[in-house]
């Protein structure tokens, strides 16, 4: 058995140390390692067999074969390097580009509010029992209510079969009239509409929509509140306009409307065989007009 690192051999064996001046006999006349004139390592380790002398400087083997078979790292060209630059480069830009060149969100649609048509804070005058021309007229528009009806001498001169003028009140200041007379034939109505024309001069062709109405622009002043509206501004005074006169898509006779400065109005129309005229605050009657069942 070979000796450690530290030159001590282990039990049976004799401990064998450089102050021994020579090692037993061996049978056979074979001299053992470390006999007379053999020089032992100056270090006074032994070297194992098939491992060549080591000298001062060098490293252990492990470490040199470690070190040998280590690969070296190569550096990347620089044409890597340079499309590497620009890729990055050209991604920036782009992210850049896309966070900056966004296109604003669409609006989202206006919603339209519809409110409930307005109700007589009055009761109609009752009625007593006539032709079906006089009970279609109707008791209550929007927010008016009938307060009187008569018969129209002027629409009967004309020529109508029958004609009433009938009053009409919101509870207050506005007040409504309205004849209304029925012919033999829808020509003979449509007769009395061309007189009214003739009398009131050329009026363009129009609709009775009325238009949005404009908020202006809020001047701020002290002590405003931030956010706050201001109230539309009035309605001016529209143009005369005349138009046709449509059920269910079907027309079926025309109309002639001509607001004042006065902040009156007239509205004529008519019906197949019916004629109306309808006097009263331009706005209240325009609305009138529209929400009339005849």
């Amino acid at each position: 058995m070979t000796s450690t690192g530290g030159g001590e051999g282990r039990w049976p064996f004799e401990r064998v140390g450089a102050g021994d001046p020579t090692p037993p006999p061996v049978a056979g006349g074979v001299t053992p390692p470390g006999a007379a004139g053999v020089t032992p390592p100056a270090t006074g380790a032994a070297t194992p067999p098939g491992t060549a002398g080591v000298g001062a400087g060098d490293p252990p083997p492990t470490r040199r074969r470690h070190t040998a078979e280590k690969p070296r790292r190569r550096r990347p060209p620089v044409w890597l390097l340079v499309l590497l630059g620009l890729v990055v480069v050209g991604g920036a830009v782009t992210a850049v580009m896309l966070l900056t060149d966004r296109e604003p969100p669409e609006p989202e649609p206006a919603r339209t509010i519809t409110l409930p048509p307005p109700t007589p804070t009055i009761d109609p005058v009752e009625r007593a029992e006539g032709t079906a021309f006089e009970q279609a007229l109707p008791s209550t528009v929007l927010q008016f209510a009938l307060t009187e009806i008569v018969e129209h001498e002027p629409f009967m001169v004309a020529g109508a079969l029958e004609a009433y003028l009938l009053t009409y009140s919101d509870g207050g200041d506005a007040t409504l009239t309205l004849a209304a007379g029925q012919w033999r034939t829808a020509e003979e109505a449509a007769a009395q509409l061309d007189a009214v024309l003739a009398e009131v001069g050329e009026v363009p062709e129009g609709s009775l929509e009325p238009p949005e109405p404009e908020q202006p622009a809020a001047e701020p002043t002290e002590g405003a509140t931030e956010g706050a509206t201001t109230t539309p501004t009035a309605e001016p005074l529209p143009d005369p306009v005349q138009g046709p006169v449509e059920v269910d898509g079907a027309e079926v006779g025309r109309f002639v409307y001509v607001p004042r400065e006065d902040g009156s109005g007239t509205l004529w129309w008519t019906n197949t065989t019916v004629f109306f005229r309808l006097d009263g605050p331009w706005a209240e009657i325009r609305d009138v007009f529209r929400a009339f069942p005849l």
